[in-house]
């Protein structure tokens, strides 16, 4: 589909067909190379080049690739976005980002990937009921297992919009001969949430401090909600600017804990635009405090 694009582009010119997608895999693998050499985070890359869009659009993903490869030549940069932006959209968001510098050599996810990925299926699940009803599970005990298909299943109708292929390697990770460790399963995610401060807990005390914060100040409200959008959204450089008005402490990595946990408790459209409905966010951090 990239090449279509690019030929239906007119930018497949005969001296760059042959840059295909094993150029495009081994680009990117350079690319992360050179990011995790940085010193910075994924997310501090992606958050770094996306100025106040929630989605790497192309010239802030040109500008990523001049810093760490600043001799690629301009067109094969253009051509390296097509491959990039797999949708078409226009814009990478900072799941697709992952999915093409958050992987390994052998294309499996790397830590920052995985946390991510459990970061959003951590509020999901509990949003549907827990383990039990997303696996079927009669009764919950720590030695419970489903088979691998059924896991696999299971993980892509949470509603995270995870891929098939992330879904059959977390099931692999968490399976022996065909059976899906489900306990296993579960103490991880906690302890990815653990590690990136994004319990339930955290994030409710978050909130009843913002919640006391207004109580304290109703009338400073209108100021600290200015950040919005006109249309009465929030995409994540908004909500972080909202948020580091109530605790300006908070780190990146926290912020996209929270902008993911809003996200996954939410089935507006919005939502899977990447924006957070303001009203979704109030009724959100209100509940945390009831």
């Amino acid at each position: 589909q990239p090449v279509h694009r690019l030929q239906k582009a007119g930018l497949n010119p005969e001296h760059l067909s042959e840059l295909d997608a094993c150029w495009a895999g081994r680009a990117f693998a350079t690319l992360a190379a050179k990011a995790a050499t940085s010193e910075m985070t994924l997310s501090e890359v992606f958050h770094k080049f996306t100025s106040s869009q929630s989605k790497l659009g192309g010239p802030a993903f040109r500008d990523m690739v001049r810093d760490f490869l600043p001799d690629m030549q301009e067109d094969r940069v253009n051509r390296l976005l097509y491959f990039a932006d797999h949708d078409g959209s226009g814009g990478i968001d900072f799941v697709e980002f992952l999915r093409i510098f958050g992987v390994d050599i052998n294309g499996n996810m790397g830590n920052e990937y995985l946390e991510h990925i459990m970061s959003r299926l951590h509020p999901a699940i509990g949003r549907r009921g827990g383990f039990s009803q997303v696996f079927g599970l009669e009764e919950w005990n720590t030695r419970q297992t489903v088979g691998r298909a059924h896991a696999v299943e299971s993980l892509l109708a949470v509603g995270v919009q995870l891929t098939r292929r992330e879904a059959l390697e977390l099931s692999a990770r968490f399976s022996v001969a065909d059976e899906f460790n489900v306990a296993s399963f579960s103490e991880t995610m906690h302890h990815c949430a653990v590690s990136g401060f994004m319990t339930q807990e955290w994030i409710h005390s978050l909130f009843h401090r913002i919640v006391s914060s207004v109580h304290q100040d109703a009338q400073g409200l209108g100021e600290k909600l200015s950040v919005c959008s006109d249309c009465g959204t929030l995409d994540r450089h908004q909500l972080r600017d909202l948020l580091r008005r109530f605790q300006p402490s908070l780190k990146d990595g926290q912020v996209d804990r929270v902008y993911a946990f809003l996200c996954a408790s939410s089935d507006k459209a919005a939502s899977r635009a990447g924006r957070i409905d303001l009203g979704h966010f109030l009724r959100t951090i209100c509940q945390a405090t009831l």
